[in-house]
């Protein structure tokens, strides 16, 4: 007769062999990020890339995050405001994302986003916390969920917490 550990063992066993098929099905649409100083270079140089289309999300006086989409690609929006190419807002953004990291003692990175198939598609600039999540929903479409609206908010409830 068998031991009820071992039947434990078999069983659970045979449960993860039916839900990780299906958990890796819907992650197959989600693209990946990988920290790189070239990307963190472009947005401190205040330069755009011709190659990108860049949007902000949070308060234009200060965002939370600066993402550049390859052109080939369409951004669903809906939480994204889009900076005109050449436009003087954009130096803006990054000055008062500077500023209000360096308030809250934090620096800002930049990243290089990739698509399901390790397609660089993008880039992405904001604190090392708020990292992106990218999902193609269609062929070349594009969301990227951005770091929350209270973003510096958090960092400066912890520093309180601390005094």
């Amino acid at each position: 007769m068998m031991k009820a550990g071992k039947i434990w063992w078999f069983a659970a066993l045979g449960v993860l062999m039916v839900l990780l098929p299906g958990c890796a099905g819907s992650l197959k649409n989600y693209g990946h990020y990988a920290p790189d100083t070239g990307t963190t270079r472009l947005f401190e140089s205040g330069e755009q890339s011709a190659q990108y289309r860049y949007y902000y999300c949070g308060p234009e006086s200060s965002p939370t995050a600066v993402l550049g989409l390859k052109k080939e690609y369409i951004l669903e929006e809906r939480l994204w405001q889009k900076i005109e190419p050449a436009s003087p807002v954009y130096g803006k953004l990054l000055a008062g994302m500077h500023d209000r990291a360096r308030r809250v003692g934090q620096s800002l990175k930049g990243y290089l986003l990739y698509s399901p198939d390790n397609t660089p598609i993008g880039v992405w600039y904001s604190v090392f916390e708020a990292t992106p999540v990218v999902h193609l929903i269609g062929e070349k479409i594009v969301e990227v969920i951005g770091p929350p609206s209270d973003l510096y908010e958090r960092y400066e409830d912890k520093e309180d917490s601390f005094h």
